[in-house]
C-alpha cells in the first residue's frame, strides 16, 4: 500500500493540532473520551475511526500484529480497516500511535499472515543476483566470482526454461520440488542455488507490508522512529545531504553502497534488505544515465565539459553592457540619435551571443592562456582590436587539438560566423560598437605572460582620439580574416554518424517504434512518481516519432498547444508559429496572406501514445511540478538542474524543461531501448544514443523512402511529404537525406542487366 499523506493533520505542530481534534486523553492504559467530546462537539474522521475500532476490539477482536515484528502492531492493516492514513498512525509526535498501543496492550496482539505481491521472475532475478554479488563481498575475489558465475547460470537456465512473466515463488518452488520433467537430471548445484533464490524470496516477502517506493519506505521509517534526518544520517555514517536525496526520491544509491543502507535500516528499525531490495527495483525503472562520448565528436564534447574556462559570472558594469546592447536590438523605440539594422533577436540568439562572450571573456582570462587578463577588464570594446579575437582563435585551436589528442586542432564554422557577428557591431551606420565611443574609456593595455604586447597605451590613445576610424579599421580587417580562415574550416560533426544505421534500414520508422513499444512496456507497474516521469518521456517521443520538433519548439509549448477534440476523438496539436525556429520566414509557414499562423496536427494513437498524454496531463504533471506552477506543457521537478553546463547562467523559467535537459532524456532513453548489446544481440548494431534532433533525419529519411517506394500515393512528391513531416523546406531535407540513391540500387542494378546482359 503507497502512503497516503493528510497534510491538514501532519504538518501542524502536536500541540496546535491536538486541541482543535478534540483528542482523547490518556490516563494510565485506560482511554476516557473528554467531556467536551460527550457535548457533542466534532471530532476529526481519524479520532471516530479509532472509537469504532475501539467497540469492535471490546467485542472480542484484537489488534493485528506485524508479521516481520510480531510485537509491532500491524499500522498498515489497521490503516486500510480504519481507511486512514498509515503514517498517521504510526507517527511518534501524534496521539493515534500511543492510543493504538495502549489498545494492543489491553487487547493484545493477533498476528496476521502475510500476503505477498507476486513478483515476475524476470524482475527477480536481476534483484537475487544483485542481491547474491553483496553477499559475497567478503570472500576471495576467484571465490566470490565463481559462486556468483554459479548462481547467475542457474538463475539464467530457469529463465530459459519457464516463462518469466510467471510468478517467482511459483517458479521456484517447482525447480526446487522438481515437478517439472525438465528438470530430471539436473546437478545437485542447481538444486541448492534454486533453494537459496527461494530462501530471499520468503525472506523479502516478510516485507511487503512496507511501502514498495523506497522514498515512502524511509519516509514512513523516519516518522515512525521519531528521529531526525541528521541524527539518522549520524548514526549510519551516512552525509545528509545523500540521505536526504534518498528521502526525496531524487537520487537512489547505487549497489556498491547498498552496505550504507544496510546501516540506515538499522538505525530506523527495518528489517535487513528491506530497502536495498526496493533501491535495486527502484534503479531498474528510473531514466538511464545519458550516454556520451559515442563518436569522436562526442568524445572530444565530452572533454571539454570536464575542462572547463568560460567566465560565466559577470560585473554589474558588463551586465549593463550587455542589457544595453540588448536594448538597442530589442527595444520597441530606438534610442535617440542611433541607428539599428532591421529585424528583432530572439531570445535563443541573444542567449547564444551572450554565451559566446562568455565563452571569449574566459578564453582572455583563464592560466590555460598566455593573456590572462583580470577578468573586471572585459568589455566588448577589445573588438576594436581584432588582434584579441585572433587569440581567441588561437586558443581555440588549442583547445580542440587537446579534446581530440591530435597534434593540430581544426577551427570550426561556428567560430568564424562569430566574426560575422562582431562585423556588424562594427557597420560604419547600423554598429552598435561604432555609436558607443565612450566604451574606449574602459580600455586596458594587454601584455602576454612571455611580455609580448598586444594592446599598448598608444594603441588606446589612438583608438579614443578617432573612435569611428578605429572601428572602421577593424571591421575591414575583420572581413579579411573571416575569408581567409573560412576556406580551412573543418567540419568535425557528422549530424547523421550516431543514427547512420537507421538511415541505413528499408524502414527508419520502425526504429522509433521500438522505442515508443519499450517506454509502452515501461509504464505498466509503476508507482505514481515515476509513472508521472515515464508519462511525460513516452509523450514526448511518441510525439516527436510523429512530428519531429526541434528542441526549441519542445521547450517553447504551451499546456493550451494540445487539446482532445471529442468530434475526432483524438488529441490534436496547435502550435503558434513563433514557436518554431522557421516560424516566420520558413517555407513550410508560407509568407504574406497566405501564410499558416498554427501548426495543426491529429497525432494517433500509436503505442499507446493517447494513454501516456491522458496520464501525464491529468496526475503525472502535477506530480512532477509539485507546488510550482508554470505554463510550460512539459516540465522537471523545479529542484532538478538544467543540464551539465549548470543553465543557471541561461534563461531558465522554473519548472519548464529545458533543450539542456530534453537533450538528456532522449540520449538517455534511446540508449535504454536502442542500444546495441553484444551479449543479448538486443537494440540496433551500430547505435549507442542519439539527441532528440537526430529524430527529424530519421523521421524525414522514414517518410521518405515509404513515399518512394508506395505506388498508391499517387502523385504525391515524396520530397514534399518528408519536408512536410519535419515542417521544413525541400532543402532543409536534401541536407538531412544523404541515403536516397542506395534504395534506388536495385532497380538501377536491374537496368544494367537488362541492358548489358539480356542483348
Amino acid at each position: 500500500m503507497r502512503i497516503q499523506t493528510e497534510t491538514n493533520e501532519t504538518c501542524l505542530n502536536t500541540a496546535a493540532f491536538l486541541a482543535p481534534l478534540n483528542l482523547p486523553a490518556l490516563v494510565g492504559d485506560e482511554v476516557t473520551v473528554p467531556a467536551s467530546d460527550e457535548a457533542g462537539r466534532r471530532r476529526s474522521p481519524t479520532t471516530a475511526a479509532l472509537d469504532a475500532f475501539e467497540e469492535h476490539l471490546k467485542a472480542g477482536g484484537k489488534v493485528e500484529a506485524n508479521p516481520d515484528q510480531p510485537k509491532v502492531p500491524y499500522w498498515k492493516a489497521i490503516a486500510t480497516e480504519l481507511k486512514v492514513s498509515a503514517a498517521l498512525l504510526s507517527a511518534k509526535h501524534l496521539q493515534y500511535r500511543k492510543r493504538i498501543l495502549a489498545l494492543a496492550a489491553t487487547y493484545g496482539l493477533e498476528p496476521a499472515p502475510a500476503e505477498p505481491t507476486p513478483m515476475p521472475f524476470a524482475d527477480f532475478a536481476v534483484i537475487a543476483v544483485a542481491h547474491r554479488d553483496r553477499e559475497l563481498e567478503g570472500q576471495g575475489a576467484e571465490a566470490g566470482a565463481s559462486d556468483l558465475a554459479a548462481f547467475s547460470a542457474v538463475m539464467e537456465e530457469i529463465a530459459s526454461e519457464c516463462d518469466p512473466a510467471l510468478d517467482a515463488r511459483d517458479v521456484l518452488v517447482s525447480v526446487v520440488t522438481a515437478a517439472d520433467a525438465k528438470l530430471a537430471g539436473k546437478s545437485a548445484v542447481f538444486f541448492k542455488e534454486a533453494s537459496r533464490a527461494l530462501g530471499y524470496l520468503g525472506h523479502w516477502d516478510a516485507n511487503e507490508d512496507l511501502p514498495r517506493n523506497p522514498a515512502h519506505l524511509l519516509r514512513y521509517a523516519l516518522a515512525r522512529s521519531g528521529l531526525s534526518q541528521s541524527k539518522v544520517a549520524k548514526m549510519a555514517g551516512v552525509n545528509q545531504g545523500t540521505l536526504s536525496n534518498w528521502f526525496t526520491g531524487k537520487r537512489g544509491p547505487v549497489e556498491a553502497h547498498f552496505a550504507r543502507v544496510n546501516l540506515v535500516e538499522s538505525a530506523m528499525d527495518l528489517p535487513i534488505d528491506s530497502a536495498t531490495t526496493r533501491f535495486s527495483a527502484w534503479r531498474r525503472q528510473i531514466r538511464p544515465s545519458p550516454v556520451y562520448g559515442s563518436t569522436d565528436y562526442g568524445k572530444a564534447a565530452q572533454w571539454r565539459i570536464h575542462h572547463p574556462y568560460c567566465m560565466h559570472v559577470w560585473s554589474e558594469r558588463q551586465e549593463a553592457e550587455f542589457a544595453a546592447f540588448c536594448e538597442f536590438r530589442n527595444a520597441p523605440l530606438n534610442p535617440f540619435g542611433m541607428k539599428r539594422p532591421k529585424g528583432r533577436l530572439g531570445a535563443k540568439t541573444i542567449q547564444m551571443q551572450r554565451d559566446w562572450l562568455a565563452s571569449v571573456y574566459g578564453s582572455w582570462t583563464t592560466a590555460l592562456h598566455r593573456l590572462q587578463m583580470a577578468g573586471g577588464d572585459m568589455t566588448m570594446a577589445l573588438f576594436v582590436f581584432p588582434r584579441m579575437l585572433h587569440e581567441r582563435l588561437e586558443f581555440a585551436l588549442a583547445r580542440d587539438a587537446a579534446a581530440k589528442g591530435a597534434e593540430e586542432g581544426a577551427l570550426t564554422k561556428f567560430e568564424i560566423d562569430q566574426i560575422r557577428w562582431v562585423k556588424s557591431l562594427l557597420d560604419p551606420k547600423t554598429g552598435w560598437l561604432t555609436q558607443m565611443p565612450n566604451l574606449a574609456e574602459r580600455l586596458v593595455p594587454v601584455t602576454t605572460t612571455d611580455g609580448e604586447v598586444i594592446i599598448s597605451e598608444a594603441d588606446i590613445a589612438r583608438v579614443r582620439a578617432d573612435w569611428t576610424g578605429a572601428c572602421a579599421a577593424a571591421r575591414t580587417a575583420y572581413a579579411d580574416m573571416k575569408a581567409s580562415n573560412l576556406q580551412h574550416v573543418k567540419v568535425s560533426r557528422d549530424p547523421h554518424e550516431a543514427v547512420r544505421p537507421i538511415l541505413l534500414m528499408d524502414n527508419p520508422l520502425s526504429a522509433l517504434a521500438t522505442l515508443c513499444r519499450g517506454l509502452e512496456r515501461d509504464m505498466a507497474g509503476l508507482d505514481p512518481v515515476p509513472l508521472a516521469y515515464a508519462s511525460r518521456d513516452a509523450f514526448i517521443i511518441g510525439m516527436l516519432a510523429q512530428v519531429g520538433f526541434r528542441k526549441g519548439t519542445v521547450e517553447a509549448m504551451e499546456l493550451d498547444d494540445i487539446f482532445y477534440d471529442e468530434t475526432k476523438g483524438k488529441w490534436c496539436l496547435r502550435v503558434p508559429a513563433k514557436r518554431f525556429k522557421n516560424g516566420k520566414s520558413g517555407p513550410y509557414f508560407g509568407k504574406g496572406f497566405g501564410r499558416r499562423h498554427h501548426y495543426e496536427r491529429d497525432l494517433m494513437d500509436s503505442h499507446g501514445l493517447y494513454a501516456a498524454i491522458e496520464g501525464y496531463l491529468k496526475a503525472g504533471r502535477r506530480l512532477i511540478l509539485g507546488d510550482c506552477e508554470t505554463s510550460a506543457l512539459f516540465v522537471v521537478s523545479p529542484y532538478e538542474r538544467c543540464g551539465l553546463r549548470k543553465q543557471q547562467h541561461s534563461w531558465c523559467e522554473k519548472g519548464r524543461m529545458t533543450t539542456v535537459y530534453l537533450g538528456r532524456l532522449v540520449h538517455g532513453i534511446t540508449g535504454k531501448y536502442l542500444r546495441y548489446d553484444v551479449e543479448t544481440g538486443a537494440g540496433i548494431p551500430g547505435i549507442t544514443s542519439f539527441p532528440g534532433h537526430a529524430i527529424r533525419h530519421i523521421l524525414a529519411t522514414g517518410v521518405l523512402k515509404q513515399a518512394a517506394n508506395d505506388p498508391q500515393l499517387g502523385r504525391a512528391d515524396p520530397w514534399y511529404l518528408a519536408a512536410d513531416s519535419i515542417q521544413d523546406g525541400v532543402r532543409t531535407v536534401e541536407i538531412y537525406v544523404q541515403y536516397l540513391p542506395r534504395d534506388r540500387q536495385d532497380e538501377l542494378m536491374a537496368v544494367l542487366e537488362r541492358g548489358l546482359i539480356d542483348v
